[in-house]
């Protein structure tokens, strides 16, 4: 099994950040609608591949600060999902676009809107899935990361019976793409996709 990594595109964000699925209005208690950040300009990137029996899904949306050196990743809480899909929105556009992004996820994999932000579709759909924020040296939000599945021979039978949560610190490594995943992982293997993109929409 291969895992890709893509790039979605860049956006410029505010100080704030909207991580939910499109379908919740603000406010709604399982979306995150105030994550503090350094403004500027975030680059996003999905890792896909097969899941199982599911077919193409994505395991993770990923977005970073250009020119930043994320020194340290935590957990921040488990998100909802209804819809399907996942996105990142400047904190400043969710109200007036997340309608337009959530239908915009329904022709598509993947994408994003210039000045607004990025959606993708959200592992295997409905669910709970974990959000991780990131920080540079001096301490300030400059990435966040959704993982949305991951490989599953790191854990006991009976873990995965009782449940992982994504705030098993095993986890955090992965979501946040460090390299102990890409290596101790039999059978899983990773590729940076070159000058070829999934099916994505764009927005100007």
């Amino acid at each position: 099994m291969a895992l890709t990594e893509s790039v979605l595109g860049a956006v410029e964000f505010s100080n704030t950040l909207c991580v939910s699925d499109p379908c919740y209005g603000r406010g709604t208690w399982c979306g995150e609608f105030d994550l503090g950040i350094k403004p500027g300009q975030y680059k996003a990137t999905t890792l896909h591949g097969e899941y199982g029996g599911w077919g193409e899904r994505n395991w993770r949306i990923i977005a970073v600060k250009e020119d930043e050196t994320i020194e340290e990743w935590e957990f921040v809480r488990e998100l909802g999902v209804d819809a399907g899909c996942m996105s990142i929105i400047c904190g400043s556009k969710y109200d007036d676009e997340h309608d337009g992004m959530l239908h915009m996820r329904m022709d598509s994999i993947s994408g994003f809107k210039e000045g607004v932000g990025f959606v993708c579709d959200s592992g295997i759909g409905d669910g709970g899935y974990g959000l991780y924020m990131g920080r540079n040296g001096k301490g300030e939000v400059c990435a966040v990361s959704v993982s949305f599945l991951f490989p599953e021979d790191k854990f006991t039978e009976e873990e995965m019976e009782s449940g992982v949560r994504y705030s098993d610190e095993r986890l955090i490594g992965y979501a946040v793409g460090t390299e102990w995943w890409k290596t101790e992982h039999a059978g899983i293997s990773f590729e940076s996709e070159s000058g070829k993109e999934r099916k994505a929409s764009v927005l100007c």
